[in-house]
């Protein structure tokens, strides 16, 4: 079914939310809206380990902050609960 956006969920405001939808099974596709700086890329458009928020994601997987940390987890969701990948 092809139709108008349905609903709309904001990581930073309800984290938990928009990872247990990333790991539902009748999920089919992730999208995201990300702000350049959201992409936590260094100078040389690598991403920055350095970024607090990447750093942060590295010691504390399970609890992400950047954009990059919630695709990971909301992937080792899925591969959790048996589902499959996202294309």
């Amino acid at each position: 079914m092809i139709g108008s956006l349905h609903e709309v969920l904001v990581a930073g405001d309800d984290p938990d939310a928009a990872l247990q939808r990333v790991a539902r099974p009748e999920a089919r596709l992730l999208t995201l809206t990300v702000t350049e700086k959201g992409y936590c890329l260094d100078v040389d458009g690598h991403l920055d380990l350095a970024h607090p928020d990447v750093r942060h994601d590295l010691q504390h997987p399970r609890q992400p902050r950047s954009a990059i940390g919630f695709v990971v987890e909301g992937l080792r969701l899925r591969r959790e609960r048996d589902l499959p990948p996202l294309p």
